[in-house]
This record gives C-alpha cells, sequence and structure tokens, in this order.
C-alpha cells in the first residue's frame, strides 16, 4: 500500500539516510558583529540543494502585463508575491534526525508584520502517486488541484498554523460540492505545525511540520517522491461569511509557483478562472534542483607606498568605515569576494602598524593584511593577479610589463601567501584594453581579466549585444577570457529596499537565476567607496541579504577560472556559454569616466593635445626653476623612462635589481593620469557623450609626483658597480657622478662596506648601502626611492605634518638639516667639497658645514657639524631616515624592526630579518663625539598620529640628533649573515620561527612574547609581569624582575582602562640588570603627581633590542 501511495517500485529499497543539519526555526545562533551590530544565522542553514523551485515576480512574470499577482490594492501585494520555494527532509529520529519537515519561501518584498491579517500561504504535497488524493484545497479557497494532494500545510503566522492530513485515501474528493471533512476524511491536527520565522528585511519565511504528519499518510519517507504545489493568498478566504480574502467567484490564490495563470487578474481572463475552471495543474517534483543567479562582487585598491597615518584612515576612518568593512561583511556572512590590491598598497597597508600605546587596534595595518591572507586561505577572498601600481599597459612594452607582473607577484605571494597562476583574474588598471593590451596580458601568462559592459562591450560590439545575456557571458577576445563588470547592477550596490537588496537587483537576480546557467553580474567598487559609513552600511546589508538567498551564489572568480563551480547536475565547465568574439579590430577603451575625460583615448593624456598635458613630452623639474635635460619619453621612444629602463635593467646584483625594480614600477603609479572636473557622464543612446570634455586639464598631482620619482631607479646602477669592486676597494672613494640622470652631479662616498649617495639639495645622503664582507651580500639601508615623494622635484617635506593630519614630510634623507630656528635648510642648495675620506657641504649662506668621512674598510660615516652661532644660537637639530634591509621591510614591514636601543651614548636600531641582522647605529655620546639624541622627537606634530612614533614615513624610522655650534656624531650600518635571534631561539626549543603566537607552556604567553622578555617557554610560573606596587612617602612603587640585555618601559594612564591614553614615563627605557627593579612614580616624569589623580593605571613593557 505504501509503494502503491508513494508511486514507487516496491521491488526498490527506497530508504535513505536523512540529511545532516537540522534547520532552526528562528534568527538561529550569533555569527559575528560589525560595528555593534550582532548578526544571526537566521536563514543561512539552508542550502540550494534544499531549493525546490523559482518563481516570477510581479513586474517580471508571464500574466498581463508581466504580471505575476492577483492584486489586492490592499498595500500588502508585494508580501504575497514568492520567488522561491525551499523543502528539507530533517530526517527521523529513530535514524539520528530531527522528526520535522521543513519548508522555506523567499518573497520579492515582504513588509513587517504582513502576517497580521493580509498573508497566509499554503503547501499542498503529494506522496507520490497523483491518481489519489483529495481535490479540493481547505480554508474555501475556491481551487482544485491535479496534483491530488495527502497533506496541506497552512500558515497563518508565526505561532499560527494548521496541517491537514487525508485519512481517508480511498475515498477522496473532486469537486466543489464536497466535502473535505465528512466526505473525504480529512483531519485537521494543529498540533503538528511546530512554528514559523518571519523577517521582512530579508524577505523570508521558514516554517516546520512534524514529520508524523507524512508517515500518517503512509509516506516512504523518501523526500524526492513528494511533489508540492505553493500559494498564497490573504487572510479570510472563507465563503460563509464571506472573508476579506474571498475573491468571489473565482480562486482566491493570490500568487502560486509553477501555476501563474491562476493568479491572472486581467478581466478578460476571469471567465477561465471561475468556479471549476479554478485549478492547480502543474506540480513541483521533490527532487527538482533549480539553478541559481551568479553574482561576483569585485573591490578594487590601488595606492602609492603611502605614509601610516594615511593607511590607517584608509582602513578605519573613526567613524566605523574604511576598508575593513567589505571584509568583515564577507567574512561574517562566508560569502566570497574578489579583491583587487596593488602591491604598493599592500606594501603600504603591511607597514602601517599601528602604536599599541594608542590603543586603537583596529587601525593596524598589518593585522588587516593578516586578516585578508586568513580570508584568502578560506576562500572568502579571492586576490586578482595585478601590476606593481597601476601603470597604463599600452606605453610600456612587453618586457617590462613582464617585470613589473613578476615583481608585483613576489610581493602578493608574499605578503598575503597566495600563489598567482594563470587560472588568477588578471587585473588590467583602469581597465584600459585594446588589442595590443590583450596580447600584453596573454604575454604576462595570464588568460583573465575584466572590462565594463557599457565601454568596452558597448562601442566593440553595440548597444543591442552589450545589453543582451552576452553582457553577463565570459567574453573571450583576442584570446582572453574577460569577466564582464556590470554598470547598472553595480550603481545599485549602495542601495537598499528595507534593510535589504534594492528592488532592481531583486529582480535582476531573480532573471538571472531562473536563466542561462553561465551567466556572471559582476558588481565593482573602488575599496575607497567604503569610507562612507552610510554606503558601508549598505553594502553589509546587501551582502546579508544575499547571503540568505542559496538562489543567489556569491562567487569567487577562480571558482569559474579553476571549474570549481557547480552549474547544475555537476556541470562546472562554462565553455559553452562563452562568447567567442576572435580577433576583431577594437579601440582603446577604458571605463565610463575615464573614456569621457580622455575624450575616449588615453592617448590624449599620455601623448598630450591641444587640451591636455602630455606625460611623454613633459621636463620634470630636479628643483623649482631647474628643469631636468630630458622629457619623460615613453619606453617606445626616448626619454627618461626608457633611460631609467636600460640602466635597471644592467642591474647585476640580485638584491639592487630588486630594489631598483620596486623603485621603477612604483614610479609609474596611474601614468599620466589627469584631474577632471566635468563629471556629466550623460550619455546618447548611441553611446556618444551628451556634455563631452571641453576644459583644458593638467596631470594630477599624484600622477606627476610619482613619474618625477622614475629617475631615481637609476641610482642602483651606481650602486651595483660599487657592489661588483667594493670586495677589492682598500681605500676610500670620494666620487661625483651624475646617477640619477638629472645632469647634475651626485656625490658618492664608499668603501669596501658602505656606499652613501649625497645631493647637493639640503646636502643631505639620499641613500646608503651596506655590505656584508663575509659574503659580498649589499642591502640598502637608508633612503626609500619606492616610496611616494609627494614632490615633483628633489625637494623633501620641511615639517612633519599640517594641523589637520595632512602629512609635509614624506621622506626623509640622512643628515637632513631638520631645525635651526627655521626650516630653511631642508632644501637649500649645499656646496660640495672633497676632503680627506669624505666630503664638506656647506650651505649656500654658509651658516652651516658638514663634513662627512667614511675610513676605509670601516661601517660608520663620521659627520662633524659646524653652526654658526647667529643662527639659532647656533643650535641645529638634524634628522636621519634609517631603512635597515629596506627590501626586507618593504616586504615584511617592522615585524622584524626592533626599537631604538640607548647605551653608552649610542643609539642602536637593528633588523632582524630572515637569515639576515641588519642594524643601525649613531654614536652621539660616545667616544669621540659630542652630540644629543632628541629621544622626545615626533613626526606626527603638530597633528596627532597612531603610528608608531618616527615610523610614518613608509620603511623609515626616523632619528634626530642636535647640537650647539660645533658638535660631531657618528652614522654606521652592519649587516651579518645567519639566523636571526628569534630563529636561533626557536632552534633550540624547537618550535616553528612562523608560529610567533604559539604558546607552548599555556601560560596565555606567547613563545614570541617569551623570547622578547627571556623568559623561560616552557615553565608556565615564569613570565614577564609586574611583582608588586607600594605607596611610598614619595608616591608609588613598582616592583618587576628583569632579565639582562632587555629593556623596560614604564607607561601611565589616567583616564581608565577602556580607552586608555597611555604616556611614557621612560622614554629613555631601564636597563635590565637580571635583578628586581624598583621604579618610583613620584612626579617627576608623571603629570599631573600621583597624589594629584583619583586612578592611575600603570603598563611595563618589555623591549628585545
Amino acid at each position: 500500500m505504501q509503494h502503491y501511495l508513494n508511486g514507487t517500485d516496491p521491488r526498490v529499497n527506497t530508504l535513505i539516510p536523512p540529511p545532516a543539519g537540522a534547520i532552526i526555526i528562528g534568527r538561529g545562533d550569533e555569527i559575528g558583529t560589525i560595528n555593534s551590530t550582532t548578526y544571526y544565522e537566521e536563514f543561512m542553514d539552508w542550502t540550494w540543494s534544499d531549493l525546490r523551485a523559482l518563481d516570477y515576480y510581479e513586474g517580471g512574470g508571464p500574466n498581463n502585463q508581466q504580471g505575476d499577482l492577483y492584486f489586492g490594492w490592499d498595500g500588502w501585494d508585494s508580501s504575497r508575491d514568492m520567488v522561491a520555494f525551499y523543502t528539507r527532509d530533517g530526517g527521523a529520529i529513530a535514524q539520528g534526525g530531527t522528526g520535522k519537515f521543513y519548508f522555506r519561501l523567499d518573497f520579492h518584498d515582504l513588509q513587517a508584520h504582513a502576517e497580521e491579517g493580509n498573508l497566509d500561504f499554503y503547501v499542498v504535497l503529494d506522496t507520490g502517486n497523483q491518481s489519489i488524493g483529495e481535490r479540493v484545497l481547505p480554508d474555501d479557497v475556491d481551487t482544485l488541484t491535479d496534483m491530488r494532494w495527502e497533506v496541506v500545510v497552512a500558515v497563518y503566522d508565526a505561532a499560527s498554523g494548521m496541517v491537514y492530513t487525508d485519512m481517508t485515501p480511498g475515498q477522496n474528493t473532486s469537486t466543489f460540492s464536497e466535502d473535505l471533512f465528512s466526505y473525504g476524511g480529512v483531519v485537521s491536527k494543529g498540533e503538528y505545525f511546530l512554528g514559523a520565522y518571519y523577517n521582512h528585511e530579508l524577505d523570508a519565511v521558514e516554517f516546520a511540520i512534524d514529520r508524523q504528519a507524512l508517515l500518517d499518510v503512509n509516506w516512504n519517507g523518501n523526500p524526492a517522491t513528494l511533489n508540492f504545489q505553493v500559494f498564497t493568498t490573504k487572510d479570510g478566504t472563507m465563503n460563509n461569511p464571506v472573508g476579506a480574502g474571498d475573491l468571489g467567484g473565482r480562486s482566491d490564490i493570490r500568487d502560486s509557483i509553477y501555476n501563474d495563470y491562476i493568479a491572472e487578474d486581467y478581466w478578460e481572463a476571469q471567465g477561465g478562472l471561475g468556479g471549476d475552471k479554478s485549478v492547480l495543474r502543474s506540480w513541483i517534483p521533490g527532487d527538482n534542483a533549480p539553478s541559481r543567479a551568479k553574482v561576483a562582487m569585485l573591490i578594487h585598491g590601488n595606492q602609492a607606498l603611502q605614509p601610516g597615518s594615511t593607511i590607517q584612515t584608509l582602513i578605519n576612518n573613526g567613524a566605523g568605515a574604511g576598508y575593513h568593512r567589505p571584509l568583515a561583511a564577507h567574512e561574517v556572512f562566508r560569502q566570497p569576494l574578489n579583491l583587487h590590491i596593488t602591491p604598493t598598497l599592500a606594501s603600504a597597508i603591511e607597514w602601517a602598524s599601528v602604536d599599541t600605546n594608542a590603543s586603537m587596534p583596529w587601525l593596524d595595518g598589518p593585522a588587516l593584511n593578516a586578516w585578508i591572507a586568513e580570508l584568502a586561505a578560506s576562500n572568502i577572498v579571492y586576490l586578482l593577479a595585478s601590476t606593481f601600481s597601476d601603470h597604463m599597459l599600452p606605453y610600456f612594452t612587453p618586457e617590462f610589463n613582464r617585470d613589473n607582473e613578476t615583481l608585483a607577484r613576489q610581493y602578493l605571494e608574499t605578503i598575503y601567501g597566495v600563489t598567482l597562476t594563470t587560472n588568477s583574474v588578471f587585473w588590467t588598471p583602469e581597465r584600459l584594453l585594446d588589442e595590443d593590451v590583450f596580447d600584453k596580458i596573454k604575454n604576462m601568462g595570464y588568460q583573465w581579466t575584466i572590462l565594463d559592459q557599457d565601454t568596452h562591450l558597448l562601442w566593440w560590439f553595440g548597444r543591442t549585444d552589450s545589453l543582451g545575456g552576452n553582457g553577463s557571458s565570459i567574453n573571450r577576445i583576442h584570446g582572453v577570457n574577460t569577466f564582464v563588470i556590470n554598470n547598472l547592477p553595480t550603481s545599485y550596490r549602495f542601495a537598499n529596499h528595507d534593510s535589504g537588496m534594492n528592488m532592481s537587483l531583486r529582480g535582476l537576480f531573480n532573471r538571472r537565476a531562473r536563466g542561462s546557467w553561465e551567466r556572471v553580474t559582476t558588481i565593482f567598487s573602488n575599496w575607497e567607496d567604503f569610507s562612507d559609513g552610510d554606503d558601508a552600511d549598505a553594502y553589509e546589508r546587501n551582502i546579508r541579504w544575499v547571503a540568505n538567498r542559496p538562489w543567489i551564489r556569491l562567487v569567487g572568480f577562480e571558482e569559474i577560472t579553476k571549474e570549481e563551480l557547480d552549474l547544475g547536475g555537476g556541470v562546472k565547465s562554462w565553455a559553452s556559454g562563452t562568447v567567442q568574439r576572435g580577433t576583431p579590430t577594437i579601440s582603446k577603451q577604458s571605463h565610463d569616466w575615464l573614456n569621457h575625460a580622455t575624450r575616449n583615448n588615453y592617448d590624449n593624456w599620455y601623448l598630450g593635445d591641444s587640451l591636455a598635458e602630455g606625460l611623454q613630452n613633459k621636463i620634470f623639474a630636479v628643483r623649482p626653476g631647474t628643469p631636468m635635460p630630458d622629457a619623460y619619453g615613453m619606453m617606445y621612444s626616448a626619454g627618461i623612462v626608457t633611460d631609467t629602463w636600460d640602466q635597471v635593467m644592467g642591474i647585476a646584483d640580485t638584491n639592487l635589481a630588486l630594489l631598483a625594480r620596486s623603485a621603477l614600477h612604483a614610479s609609474v603609479f596611474e601614468t599620466a593620469f589627469h584631474d577632471n572636473n566635468e563629471h556629466d557622464l550623460s550619455r546618447w543612446s548611441t553611446g556618444e557623450y551628451i556634455y563631452p570634455t571641453t576644459q583644458s586639464n593638467a596631470m594630477a598631482g599624484f600622477a606627476k609626483m610619482a613619474q618625477a620619482q622614475t629617475r631615481t631607479a637609476a641610482i642602483f646602477a651606481y650602486a651595483d658597480d660599487w657592489a661588483a669592486t667594493a670586495g677589492g676597494l682598500t681605500t676610500t672613494v670620494v666620487a661625483q657622478a651624475d646617477v640619477d640622470l638629472d645632469g647634475e652631479n651626485e656625490y658618492a662616498l664608499a668603501n669596501s662596506r658602505m656606499l652613501g649617495l649625497f645631493e647637493r639639495i639640503g646636502g643631505r645622503m639620499i641613500a646608503a648601502w651596506v655590505r656584508d664582507p663575509d659574503n659580498g651580500r649589499v642591502v640598502q639601508v637608508a633612503g626609500n626611492q619606492a616610496g611616494y615623494a609627494a614632490s615633483e622635484t628633489e625637494e623633501e617635506g620641511a615639517w612633519n605634518a599640517e594641523a589637520d593630519g595632512t602629512v609635509v614630510a614624506y621622506r626623509t634623507s640622512c643628515f637632513k638639516d631638520w631645525w635651526a630656528g627655521t626650516t630653511d635648510y631642508v632644501n637649500m642648495l649645499y656646496t660640495f667639497t672633497p676632503v680627506a675620506n669624505g666630503w664638506q657641504a656647506a650651505s649656500v649662506d654658509g651658516k652651516i658645514t658638514k663634513t662627512i668621512t667614511l675610513a676605509p674598510n670601516t661601517n660608520q660615516f663620521e659627520a662633524a657639524y659646524n653652526v654658526s652661532g647667529t643662527l639659532n644660537g647656533g643650535v641645529l637639530y638634524v634628522r636621519h631616515g634609517l631603512s635597515p634591509n629596506l627590501y626586507n621591510l618593504l616586504l615584511e614591514g617592522q615585524s622584524t624592526l626592533g626599537y631604538e636601543e640607548h647605551a653608552g651614548g649610542v643609539m642602536t636600531l637593528a633588523n632582524n630579518s630572515a637569515g639576515m641582522t641588519v642594524t643601525a647605529r649613531i654614536g652621539y655620546q660616545d667616544a669621540g663625539h659630542g652630540s644629543s639624541f632628541n629621544t622626545a622627537a615626533t613626526d606626527d606634530s603638530p597633528a596627532t598620529f597612531y603610528t608608531v612614533n618616527m615610523r610614518n614615513q613608509v620603511q623609515t624610522h626616523q632619528v634626530e640628533v642636535f647640537g650647539t655650534n660645533t658638535f660631531s656624531f657618528s652614522l654606521g650600518f652592519t649587516a651579518e649573515a645567519g639566523l636571526s635571534a628569534w630563529e636561533e631561539w626557536c632552534d633550540d626549543y624547537g618550535y616553528d620561527p612562523d608560529d610567533p603566537d604559539a604558546d607552548a607552556d599555556g601560560d596565555t604567553v606567547s613563545n614570541w612574547g617569551e623570547f622578547v622578555a627571556d623568559t623561560d617557554p616552557e615553565d608556565d610560573e615564569d613570565f614577564f609581569h609586574v611583582g608588586g606596587t607600594e605607596k611610598v612617602a614619595s608616591g608609588l612603587r613598582l616592583a618587576f624582575d628583569t632579565r639582562n640585555g632587555r629593556r623596560y618601559y614604564i607607561w601611565y594612564s589616567n583616564n581608565g582602562l577602556i580607552n586608555p591614553a597611555w604616556s611614557n614615563a621612560t622614554p629613555s627605557g631601564i636597563s635590565g640588570t637580571g635583578g628586581s627593579v624598583n621604579w618610583t612614580d613620584d612626579g617627576s616624569e608623571t603629570e599631573p603627581e600621583p597624589d594629584q589623580v583619583t586612578d592611575r593605571f600603570y603598563r611595563v613593557e618589555v623591549a628585545w633590542p
């Protein structure tokens, strides 16, 4: 009998194990918090495999005027408009199941409280044999069904529903005149209804019944044998008395899945829907598996190597917005994100460490990068392949582009731990594409990229073609597969409706889900867009809404390129849906804003014309009023960029080549980009702009400042020549030559171990390198030619920042005469005169003279200053920008860079990177030197930054010494190969140096913390801590144990621990003795004195040299 009722073969075992996982009817467990908003699992426990049917929406339906609903015009019609239906069998309790059967409905726009008198819905179930069962539907909905049913689930509100079961299978109703209960043997079982959960923000309802309801009518337990019909009504379908939901003379159904005609409200159709003509003729099979819409969220980020304060503001602007917001949304809702980050931005983020004393961990750049790496490892983030800093491919040779991409890949793979392959999607800068660029992309080893629907496809293949299905298909053009940014959907990415997806996108995704499998809608954002809190909030709501829609699948591009994404039925290849475009003749196209600004051709910006300043013929200035000897040029013609490239490509030393390439490729950032203030992008239907650009425009400042620095990469060729012969040098080389292509000599000072290059402007040392005499390896220790200069000339910023936080000094060379009662000497010209083993540099007014020497086979420059007493009383402050092992700092930020250590009048700063320790030393009050070290110097005054003090400039640690009249100091560097101290320590204990957060003894202090504090990592009672506090007559005494070779810093806060403002009471630190130290807060180093504050909190920090 059971097989007969279920329509199955009695010879085949239909018992199958229950699916894993129950559905929680309700908001479910907490999944995360973003900006104080806590989110819950809601409907995310439903999966694509639970989806049984998709339905049209009103306005996109098959009925008259694209209808899908029978309108009631009561303000609640959209709440009765179903778009998706799901089921899941919870399985028998005896088999480890839940004993429940689950259902879900998605609505096009479910309004709050619709269930309170305006929405009822029904699920009609047939157990497998449509020839038997009831034909009349309950609740006087005045509708028959050809499916014939055994169970009907009626849902009236969250707590009210009914389960109707046909308990007399041998006697069934066929016409309205036959009563379901007295004739058909139907029984109402309210106890089988187990509740419903409505959510108007997510436009969905889930509900469950006791599985026993199905077993009561002899269901065999196999959900695939079930059939379903689903419809909605307005409450009150009874005929006597007439209810509010009764339509009179026809079916009361307002929307039905697979039976759309039943809800036709066109007047001419009503005659065919009255009385016994109101019949549901189609049903949903229990194993039906609809398709789903594929949507790719794409975010693009590109910045030059900017200061840490700039990057931290982008990460989190203090108002809950910034780079972190989309990452948080995609992580919490477990939705893929396609993310493009240029290596210059990635490196800048890695450097932008937050000062731990600021108590603002949300600003920390390395933490953001680590988060991205974690998301990439878990397939939440899919990183795109990239150029180094978004240079314009048409104007650079294939060789240049290939070298650029190779370096970019090395940076991204190192920083994020990813592997970029030919299946990775390559980000074409500014989507500037033509036939030549497609060939260059293939030459770089990639076969996938991104373009735009409303520009590339429109201009290349026409309006009709681009707006049709091809606009969301993969288009293969000149041998490169392209994903298409859909510009109209993109315009709605920050729009919401009722805290959910914008209605236009709801309709689009519904159509896509019911359409071709091999299409993907790509929605694009710039990462900087998320600095707007309202936009970030709206995006987050949209991701939440989509995450609760199994019929919308957010995809990573690589899931498609690697054929990992199931399109349905196990099909994963997109080949059959790819539009083969061949090798057409195509114009140079970019995105809409850029096409408009460039007047449809980027050549107008690079080459220049009557309205636009060109880069090719641009002659930059060495300094104001002094032009370069040559124009910038282009890689296909003569000029500075070509000359620099030739110099860089001739470098033999591997480390120097990496640094040179980093400087060169960083300098072509947003090549030849221009300012443009005409932003009306309105177009005719032909695609032409109604208001084309007519104003003259110049190159954007950020582009000029970047390209003006291209030539500085040439200095590495000089360093390479030195490195090749340094091992044989027995004397000091004092030489001058034009090493940076500016037509003026630079001044070199070198021996077998060190090389420094000096410029006339400021008399500064712009770069220095040190050589390990044991293995010949050369590393850069001063100067950062890859960092953003914020200057078109050789000038450097003369003060830290403006009061509003605008950075002024982006770079700091060594021997930078910073303050003498004036900043005039920062960029004043100095005259260089050779002296024994060095140079003497004198300011043009003669008030500052500095003699820099380098003795043979030594590792330090000796500096002797003479300052006129008429200048600031003879007092001069001198700054140095230190970058010990610059390439390591570019890739790994401050992770291996220690802090200043002062002992015996010498400042030491060490970078213990893998395999090498590079150390900078300044001797200021040791033997033979008489100057002072300014430990109170800052790099943010008069603003307030939250970067590590004196490290706001990218890959640079600034230090400041000062003296009066005649003073001296030394500046030295060493490079020593071998394991770092951390690696040696890990090797001694058998620990993994790549896992510093491990805690071997479980005392909550990480292995790295134990290393820094010099405590025993295998003794859970040996960890650094404050031993005690004691109030004494002079103040408050702190006691703590110390270790030799460590320094200790005491911080205090007067405003509690929730948002503490820490101040350093011991800026020079306390040297460890190996014993206990007692430090008393007597008010001499703190403000106010301890007895004048109600609460004071202390923190003791231990530092490893």
